[in-house]
């Protein structure tokens, strides 16, 4: 029997199977890395137009399994942003959006489109930050205002801590909202007090002069009196005898109707119409 022949043979065919498998797992290497430069290429482009959900897609199918730092860096840049402007604009949570922000690689200044909507966002960040800060101290205002405790400065805190005049109101975090509720509804108890003290007060004077009329009446009794301009008061026909005989001077008065008189007890007629 020829074994070395044999033997010789079935070596041919091993390294053949090896030689095939090695040209399959080059074949299926070179196939992925042409995938990864196609997905790379498309994401590039898609990142250029603006369309981030595009790039993350396709990004998202070969991400896991890649070694590649282009890929990694782009779906960084990609997720980086979506996530800092959900944080911002679908939460209203800066910090968390300042996160990603800060994530994110510095490749994203490569793509102007990007770049420019990225510096949109910092920008938004910055511009809610200093008006957090613009709130705080109208807060901060307000509740000194509201110690005063008075009609005029509570009236000044109700303007300022009035939320339908705040912009941004609703993107404010929630301290802040909740704060100024608080502060809107203490201002308004405060109103209520003081407008309540103040009915009190005139209830108390309506009071007062009511019984000073009632007592004044009781004084004057039920008999007529009259207008005389030139003293500025209300006289009976005998009090307005008793001014006379001090200077025996005629004088008017005004009698029934809103008509000018003159008492004259002197003439014919001592209560004869003036004019």
């Amino acid at each position: 029997m020829n074994i070395k022949g044999k033997e010789i043979n079935i070596n041919k065919k091993i390294l053949i199977v090896v030689g095939i498998i090695v040209l399959v797992g080059i074949g299926f290497i070179g196939k992925g890395k042409n995938e990864e430069k196609r997905i790379i290429e498309n994401s590039v482009k898609a990142i250029e137009a603006g369309d981030y959900e595009y790039a993350r897609t396709a990004l998202a199918s070969v991400v896991d399994g890649s070694n590649s730092k282009k890929i990694d860096k782009l779906w960084n840049i990609v997720t980086c942003y979506q996530n800092a402007t959900d944080q911002l604009y679908s939460y209203n949570n800066i910090e968390k959006a300042k996160e990603y922000l800060d994530k994110m690689d510095s490749d994203y200044k490569k793509y102007d489109k990007l770049k420019a909507d990225v510096d949109k966002v910092k920008e938004e960040v910055k511009s809610r930050e200093d008006y957090i800060k613009e709130v705080d101290k109208i807060i901060e205002e307000v509740e000194k205002l509201m110690e005063v405790k008075d009609w005029d400065s509570y009236k000044k805190a109700q303007e300022m801590a009035n939320i339908d005049k705040l912009k941004y109101y609703s993107e404010l975090p929630e301290r802040q909202r909740k704060r100024l509720d608080e502060l809107y509804g203490e201002i308004n108890d405060g109103l209520s007090e003081i407008r309540n003290e103040i009915n009190k007060k005139e209830e108390a004077l309506r009071e007062e002069n009511n019984k000073k009329a009632e007592e004044l009446e009781e004084q004057q009794g039920t008999e007529p009196r009259y207008f005389v301009p030139h003293l500025n008061k209300r006289l009976t026909m005998e009090e307005m005898q008793e001014e006379y005989n001090k200077t025996s001077t005629p004088f008017d008065y005004i009698g029934d109707a809103g008509m000018t008189y003159m008492f004259n007890p002197g003439s014919a007629k001592p209560t004869e119409p003036a004019y």
